[in-house]
């Protein structure tokens, strides 16, 4: 049996930087959404609500990002970004093409969350 040691800090150090930026931005998302919607916290803040707007669109901004991350692990789970990029930089034409269409699949994708979230409110 395996002694290694699996809890939950260890878990969250050896976390690659990409998940700790798509976990904090999104809590940081949500404590913004939720608490932006009470009067009373908007009325004990020191500065206006214009900058309570441009925090949450910059962490909304965060939260849309770790969804397409998300979206793309799970569409593609089977590939690994860096090592095309690396491989297209070596001048493998193939990894360049692969690397390319995932591009423009996540572009499309983006497109498509845009439009739902402008269409069905947000």
């Amino acid at each position: 049996m395996s002694t290694e040691n699996t809890s939950i800090f260890s878990k969250i150090r050896n976390a690659s930087f990409s998940s700790k930026f798509i976990i904090l931005g999104s809590i940081l998302a949500v404590v913004m959404i939720l608490g932006s919607a009470s009067p009373a916290l908007m009325s004990i803040l020191d500065f206006g609500a214009l900058e309570v707007l441009k925090l949450m669109a910059l962490f909304m901004t965060v939260l849309f990002i770790g969804v397409l991350h998300v979206c793309r692990k799970a569409l593609f789970d089977y590939v690994k970004m860096g090592d095309l990029y690396n491989e297209a930089l070596k001048g493998n034409i193939a990894a360049a093409i692969v690397f390319g269409g995932i591009c423009i699949a996540m572009v499309a994708i983006a497109i498509v969350v845009a439009v739902a979230v402008l269409t069905f409110g947000a």
